[in-house]
């Protein structure tokens, strides 16, 4: 746990406030009143008084108990003062505000709202950490020059391809079989060749993420005719 006591897998969402319907509220010089619904989930009231110099009382009520919830003089403060009042939602889901003024102004009405923590609980294992998918079996032909071959298929509701070990072979030696491992938006991850041995490679890419919802592929970007080699070999990777 970090210093705010979350844990480290919680997120912190910041609400913007909500402009209550009616506000501005426009007062005249006199005495004016206004009936404000507080939103789902909102619970303190804040006012904003341009013109406080010019109001001798602003009073808050709960429009279904009455209680008072507020009141005030803002014209013998020194300075513009913003006020917050806690409003229960058990008892009232809408307030009255009442201003008497010796001048017309506006007052301005918002709905606080909390912070919320979310907590998620972590993967085990993480996709970064090992694959939480079969492993791929690679079979292909190279596809002539510019083409493609889809490797792992995009996955549903975008999620991304989280790449871990491959291991292949070239089944012959061909110096135009070339080409990069790359997503499909694309993004090149990687560059391949035929031209030197047959042998086995290794590549470990350590949980690489891919751009999410893209497939993984190989595209040819040497000369050589489709079909002249063939790739051969086993891939591990997550998905989320």
């Amino acid at each position: 746990m970090g210093t705010n006591d979350l844990p480290d897998w919680a997120t912190v969402i910041a609400r913007p406030d909500t402009i209550l319907t009616g506000s501005p509220m426009a007062y005249v010089s006199g005495s004016t009143s206004g009936t404000f619904a507080m939103p789902t989930g909102v619970h303190l009231l804040s006012i904003v008084l341009p013109g406080f110099a010019n109001i001798t009382n602003i009073l808050v009520t709960g429009t279904s108990t009455g209680v008072r919830y507020f009141e005030e003089s803002p014209n013998e403060n020194i300075y513009q003062a913003q006020y917050y009042v806690l409003i229960p939602a058990g008892a009232d889901t809408s307030v009255t505000v009442t201003i008497s003024a010796g001048a017309p102004g506006n007052a301005y009405l918002t709905g606080v709202s909390d912070t919320v923590a979310v907590a998620a609980l972590p993967q085990n294992p993480a996709p970064w950490e090992a694959p939480n998918r079969p492993p791929v079996k690679v079979v292909f032909a190279n596809p002539g020059s510019g083409a493609t071959v889809t490797i792992i298929p995009a996955q549903p509701n975008s999620q991304s391809i989280w790449l871990h070990s491959f291991e292949w072979t070239w089944t012959a030696v061909a110096a135009n079989v070339f080409g990069n491992w790359q997503d499909s938006t694309p993004v090149v991850i990687g560059s391949d060749t035929a031209a030197v041995t047959a042998s086995p490679r290794f590549m470990d890419w350590k949980g690489a993420k891919l751009t999410a919802g893209a497939s993984f592929q190989f595209i040819q970007t040497g000369s050589a005719a489709a079909n002249t080699a063939s790739c051969l070999g086993t891939l591990t990777y997550s998905a989320f």
